[in-house]
């Protein structure tokens, strides 16, 4: 039989942190995803295994990040109001950022720099997403993850 490797052992902990939480919901009475928090306990988990020097596959690490940082993005689409649409690509930049910083330990300021460019650009769009000039740019960026 061959060993156990880091990503078995990771998505045999998943899988009993989301039936753990499958259970407790009804009891504790909690509103939450079951698969969103056994992945986000998983991976806050590895950054302290990793801040202890006790794990260092920085690959899973971030895919672990990356699917939390989707799920995220879906949670805040589904609670937007359609006008606010015109925010995906920034909430979605920023998620990725944030993630990065969590799993690299750094914040870069050029990165960072470039993410409020894109809100200040989107920003002056909802602002003006009414103006006959802009509203059809507007409709396209909103529509971007529609007419594929």
């Amino acid at each position: 039989m061959a060993a156990l490797t880091d990503i078995i052992w990771v998505f045999l902990g998943i899988v009993a942190v989301f039936y753990a939480v499958l259970a407790l919901k009804p009891v504790l009475k909690l509103s939450v995803c079951s698969i969103c928090a056994a992945v986000s306990l998983s991976w806050v988990t590895l950054l302290v295994l990793r801040a202890l020097d006790w794990y260092s596959n920085n690959i899973l690490l971030a895919l672990l990040v990356g699917m939390s940082v989707v799920g995220g993005y879906y949670l805040w689409e589904r609670h937007a109001k359609s006008d606010q649409l015109i925010f995906r690509l920034p909430v979605l930049l920023s998620l990725a950022y944030f993630a990065w910083s969590a799993v690299t330990l750094q914040l870069d300021p050029a990165l960072f720099a470039l993410i409020a460019t894109v809100w200040l650009l989107h920003g002056l769009l909802y602002v003006y997403r009414n103006s006959t000039s802009i509203k059809s740019r507007v409709d396209k960026i909103i529509a971007c993850c529609s007419n594929w």
